[in-house]
């Protein structure tokens, strides 16, 4: 689940109020995304770690550093 090792972090319920999740959400970096399991971005399925490195680059800190939905698109099909 998204956001699930801040959650139980902070000792907060995993079916949280819009306030908690708010909270979670403005925590400093890098603990403001969700976190990828380690299985899945060290898996021998390249296909796995192209899917995980794609999702990261969606949620750059730094906008400009977050790659657009075409880029998203052609990275998908090439799978």
């Amino acid at each position: 689940m998204p956001y699930e090792y801040q959650l139980r972090s902070n000792n907060l319920n995993l079916n949280p109020t819009i306030n908690e999740m708010l909270q979670i959400m403005n925590l400093s970096n890098p603990f403001n995304r969700p976190l990828i399991r380690s299985s899945w971005k060290n898996s021998s399925q390249e296909y796995l770690n192209e899917i995980c490195s794609t999702m990261e680059q969606c949620w750059d800190q730094n906008p400009d550093g977050r790659i657009n939905a075409a880029l998203v698109a052609l990275r998908m099909t090439q799978l």
